[in-house]
C-alpha cells in the first residue's frame, strides 16, 4: 500500500470473509469494507446489518410502488388507446359485426333465457272421456285409467262385472 504524506496507511478496500451465522439466519460470505471502515466487532456488524435490512426494505416498497405505478399507466394508457379506435369506428358508421368479421372475431349471440309462466296462467289439462259410468249414480265416471275409484273396487269387490258399467256409444 501507499502511505499518504502523513504517513499513515489508509485502506481503500479491505476484504473480509465471514462464516457465521447472524442472529437473522443470514450467512455473510463477503463484506467489502471501503475507505478504512473497520468492523472489528459484532455490534459493529449488527448494525451494519439493520442498516443494510432498512435500505432492503426502503427499496423493496419502492419497487412495489413503482410496478403499481406503471401498471396503472399501462392499463391507463390502453384504455386511452381503446376510446380512440372506438371513437374513429363511431365517426365512420361502421357495423360492429363487420369490424368483427374483419378482425376475425365471431361473436357469440346470447340465447335468451327461458322464462316460466306464472301460476294458474298454464292451459288446464284436458280430461279423458270417460269409459265406465255408475248405474247407481250417473255422475260417477270413470276413463278406465289409473287407480280404480272406491265405488267401482266396492262393485267389483261385491261381484260386479266392469262391462255391465261400460259406456257404449
Amino acid at each position: 500500500m501507499l502511505a499518504p504524506k502523513g504517513g499513515s496507511v489508509i485502506f481503500f478496500r479491505f476484504h473480509r470473509r465471514l462464516w457465521f451465522d447472524l442472529a437473522y439466519g443470514v450467512m455473510l460470505r463477503s463484506l467489502r469494507i471501503t475507505k478504512g471502515i473497520r468492523m472489528n466487532t459484532v455490534a459493529d456488524l449488527k448494525a451494519a446489518l439493520v442498516k443494510i435490512e432498512e435500505q432492503l426494505s426502503t427499496l423493496s416498497s419502492e419497487k412495489i410502488r413503482i410496478e403499481a405505478e406503471l401498471d396503472a399507466l399501462e392499463r391507463q394508457q390502453a384504455k386511452e388507446a381503446l376510446n380512440k379506435i372506438v371513437d374513429e369506428l363511431k365517426a365512420l358508421n361502421l357495423d360492429p359485426n363487420e369490424i368483427a368479421k374483419a378482425l376475425g372475431v365471431s361473436i357469440a349471440v346470447r340465447e335468451q333465457k327461458k322464462t316460466r309462466a306464472a301460476r294458474g296462467t298454464a292451459a288446464p289439462k284436458a280430461t279423458g272421456t270417460p269409459k265406465y259410468r255408475s248405474s247407481i249414480d250417473p255422475s260417477l265416471t270413470w276413463t278406465g285409467k289409473g287407480r280404480k275409484p272406491g265405488w267401482i273396487q266396492t262393485f267389483v269387490d261385491n261381484g260386479g262385472n266392469l262391462e255391465e258399467w261400460l259406456i257404449k256409444h
